[in-house]
């Protein structure tokens, strides 16, 4: 047995004392080693470690003493609501070790289920969100649920409470403050949360028990290897056609080609030309990453660099995608729709051209909020958007979107199509994807389709 152990915290690390047998040499006897290190009369280590080490003191020492946690049991009265089998099955995996991930369906009530951990724990929690549009959402839905104050950090807000939901910007600069305060932390979007800085910032909670929500992981290896450090092993998987019709609405994928004009596709292949033949004659680097680094090295990279977005934004915007458009937009003139961009430009076009309202990472958060609203209550029924609504928005009766442009990535695409599948009666969604043909934007429509395995119609 070890002698009289203390362990505090200190700015996003543990700190434990100990007399007698040297701690590190019991501690390593825990699967995986355990990086404590030596300062003065006590050791350091991140405050990640609390659930095992506390575990460990507390069977093997004699008199230990716990002044790390700063967080509450809670009384938590609220609304009574079951859950569908699939979202129990989900807690049911989770509850076991109380530390890993859920990936459901956008649409399929992972709110939900979060909510309901935080009833079963009762412990003061901390929900983190990517953007103060899921902030809100979040803090409204649980306030109606457990009918408390539910406190907010991000938005230039610090106002905590004993279930608070925070951004992971702001969980990242205040770490360091209130990492002993929370038991329980709820990764909402959790792909979110492999980054290299909110992994540093899941380091620095004590938390012990863990949840991560998502529709989509992360397809690295080296993101993926981040989130079972500091949220835990994918626990509990379920596909969106798994819930097709019975809790997911039905949809349908149209892919609806376009072609260059004759001016377009002499530009086009221009520049595509001069990429590809720099590319063909310095090699393929390991990642697009390393190769774009390298290329803005010299005069002859930095003109292919310039070629390759060119011939990009041609293919992206080319003009029958806008008559397209049009056309898709008259047929739903009645109906809401919600149409993705790869970018600014793109969406700004788009918003000129058809006087569409529209939100980008620029849009302030108040017109936000506004645009929102009035899309919720049908006072607009149309919203572009350059990719940051793939996240947090929560519109039920939204069935039809439009791909205007994106990326090859499935997550973005599980995204995309999971804003329009909220269950509502009689509801059959449509996601329509407009790609330029003989360009890059063929492959990219066909991995991301691909990757997935929908089933979609194409429109020739």
């Amino acid at each position: 047995m070890i002698g009289s152990t203390e362990l505090r915290f200190k700015e996003g690390k543990l700190l434990l004392t100990s007399e007698g047998e040297s701690i590190k040499n019991n501690l390593n006897t825990l699967s995986g080693n355990i990086n404590l290190v030596k300062s003065g009369d006590h050791f350091i280590t991140d405050a990640l470690h609390y659930r095992r080490i506390y575990r460990y003191l507390y069977k093997n020492t004699t008199n230990f003493k716990d002044k790390a946690k700063n967080y509450q049991e809670l009384s938590l009265t609220g609304k009574e609501y079951k859950l569908y089998d699939y979202q129990q099955k989900s807690l049911d995996c989770w509850h076991k070790s109380k530390w890993g991930i859920i990936v459901l369906p956008t649409g399929a009530g992972k709110t939900v289920v979060a909510t309901k951990a935080i009833s079963y724990l009762k412990r003061s929690t901390l929900v983190l969100v990517p953007t103060i549009v899921l902030l809100k959402q979040w803090q409204g839905y649980l306030e109606k649920i457990f009918a408390t104050k539910i406190g907010s950090l991000g938005g230039g807000n610090k106002d905590l409470a004993d279930i608070t939901v925070s951004t992971y910007d702001s969980a990242a600069i205040y770490a360091k403050e209130i990492g002993d305060r929370f038991c329980f932390l709820i990764f909402d979007e959790v792909h979110n949360a492999a980054s290299w800085g909110n992994y540093r910032m899941g380091q620095k909670f004590i938390a012990p028990y863990r949840l991560g929500l998502t529709a989509t992981m992360p397809e690295e290896q080296d993101r993926l290897d981040n989130l079972t450090k500091i949220v835990g092993p994918i626990l509990f998987t379920l596909d969106v056609d798994s819930l097709t019709g019975s809790y997911l609405a039905g949809y349908d994928i149209q892919i609806i080609e376009v072609d260059l004009s004759i001016t377009e596709q002499v530009d086009y292949d221009k520049h595509r030309n001069i990429y590809q033949n720099y590319r063909k004659k310095t090699g393929f680097a390991s990642s697009w990453r390393t190769f774009a680094i390298r290329a803005y090295q010299s005069k002859e990279g930095k003109l292919a660099m310039e070629s390759f977005n060119i011939q990009k934004k041609i293919a992206l915007n080319a003009e029958e995608k806008f008559t397209k458009l049009s056309e898709i937009l008259d047929y739903h003139k009645k109906g809401k729709v919600l149409i993705f961009t790869n970018d600014n430009d793109s969406a700004n076009m788009i918003s000129e051209k058809f006087s569409i309202d529209i939100i980008t990472h620029k849009t302030k958060a108040k017109e936000r909020k506004e645009i929102l609203s009035s899309f919720r209550e049908g006072k607009n029924s149309k919203i572009v958007s350059s990719r940051v609504l793939n996240e947090g928005i929560d519109v039920p009766d939204v069935a039809v979107a439009v791909i205007f442009s994106g990326t090859s990535t499935t997550r973005e695409h599980r995204q995309r199509l999971g804003r329009i599948l909220r269950k509502v009666e009689n509801k059959k969604a449509t996601l329509y994807e407009l790609i330029t043909r003989n360009t890059a934007e063929v492959f990219t429509s066909q991995k991301r389709n691909n990757n997935l395995g929908f089933n979609s119609s194409k429109i020739i």
